[in-house]
């Protein structure tokens, strides 16, 4: 796959030397995208934090050439502005929710977690500027609303830090991203579980290539993401693809 990249990089004609491609990222995607870009021979900055962080930054003028959000409404919301190239909207990923409890031997269901412990602590996103958060709070009204007073829930401010609440004991369970657990190699398959996609509204991951002298990076950076080598490994990583590409 790096072989193809040097190709299509000869042939885009961007430099050795060029400055460095600046994504912004959403938390839930940004170890995957860590991944991929160990595949992608130009220099890359990554900048990580939850959607509507990200967002914010980008309306007051951060620099970068590319958003990948964990929805689609900050990136519309981008195009609306005109911050963003409306013909680049898109969904790149959908991701999928998973419960996540160390402390329970075999999990295979939210019940498992009110068993253990009485009044455990949950961690999920917040759900105000992450959509794994919403996700995960939807969730929770669908099968935990009737034992709301049985457990306390704890707001982390992204996705990436509501796992480490969980791996850290300062919660007993989280619902997190399928990807931040399916290729974890110190994280046994036996203490997380995928959650049904019809448990939670649809976690349609959005991408935008943003307005600015760099945009052409972006555009190449874009391609690369939608191809279909990329889209294979998306699904390998815990991810959805979505039925069609730009």
């Amino acid at each position: 796959m790096r072989l193809l990249c040097l190709l299509f990089l000869c042939l885009t004609g961007w430099g050795v030397n060029a400055a460095p491609l600046r994504i912004a990222v959403a938390s839930n995607f940004y170890p995957t995208l860590q991944t991929l870009v160990a595949e992608y021979p130009f220099p890359v900055v990554l900048s990580h934090a939850s959607s509507g962080k990200l967002y914010a930054q980008i309306k007051q003028g951060a620099p970068f050439e590319l958003f990948l959000s964990a929805d689609m409404q900050k990136p519309r919301k981008l195009v609306e502005l005109g911050l963003a190239e409306p013909s680049s909207l898109a969904i790149y990923a959908r991701g999928q929710l998973a419960l996540f409890a160390p402390g329970i031997e075999r999990l295979t269901s939210l019940q498992q977690v009110f068993t253990a412990q009485q009044s455990p602590t949950i961690a999920i996103a917040n759900p105000r500027f992450a959509p794994y958060g919403a996700a995960a709070q939807s969730f929770l009204f669908k099968h935990a609303s009737k034992k709301s007073d049985m457990y306390k829930l704890v707001m982390a401010e992204n996705v990436s830090q509501a796992l480490l609440y969980v791996a850290s004991g300062n919660a007993d369970a989280g619902l997190v991203a399928y990807s931040q657990l399916i290729d974890k190699t110190d994280i046994p398959s036996s203490q997380f579980m995928l959650l049904p996609e019809t448990d939670y509204p649809a976690i349609e991951q959005g991408i935008v290539i943003l307005k600015n002298e760099n945009t052409e990076k972006g555009k190449q950076f874009y391609r690369f993401i939608f191809s279909a080598a990329t889209q294979s490994r998306l699904t390998k990583l815990g991810y959805l693809i979505p039925e069609s590409s730009p």
